[in-house]
């Protein structure tokens, strides 16, 4: 009987172990929409897509977008067809900012189609005119404030 008690009592403290080491994992029901929200984002951040997101870090398109907005762009190619009134992100001459701003007008230069833009915000037209290639992408969408800590985080650190 003493046999039986103390092995009862060993085998019974074995299977406590092995049930707390396989214990199940409880999901949330907000385990769902953070995972596809967080997928999505990473989608839209990696640029591999048509669709990508960037933070704006200026507030030349007030009201239309202000400094800390986040903006979902279309990428474009040669056969695009951008108008007067589209919102767009291009890169500078030196490739070094990007910039979003509204098409002013589209005239012809070199033989090509080029841009002339403006920020909503700004008094006159870029000193630049634009072309297709520079042009980065259409925006589509605006998210509200969402990029604040990514804009935030470039100010700290940039040094010019």
């Amino acid at each position: 009987i003493l046999i039986y008690i103390s092995s009862f009592s060993y085998i019974d403290d074995r299977k406590k172990q092995v049930d707390y080491c396989f214990e199940e994992e409880k999901f949330s029901i907000w385990d769902i929409p953070v995972a596809v929200f967080l997928i999505t984002l990473a989608v839209l951040v990696s640029g591999f897509f048509p669709h990508y997101m960037i933070g704006v870090g200026s507030d030349s398109m007030r009201p239309a977008i202000n400094k800390g907005d986040a903006i979902i762009l279309k990428k474009v190619n040669e056969k695009t067809k951008l108008q007067k009134g589209d919102i767009v992100a291009y890169t500078n001459e030196d490739n070094t900012r990007t910039i979003v701003h509204r098409i002013e007008d589209v005239t012809q230069a070199n033989g090509r189609t080029a841009y002339i833009t403006k920020g909503d915000a700004n008094n006159g037209v870029d000193s630049n005119v634009v072309s297709i290639s520079q042009i980065k992408g259409i925006v589509k969408v605006k998210i509200p404030f969402i990029a604040y800590p990514t804009v935030w985080l470039t100010d700290f650190f940039r040094k010019d």
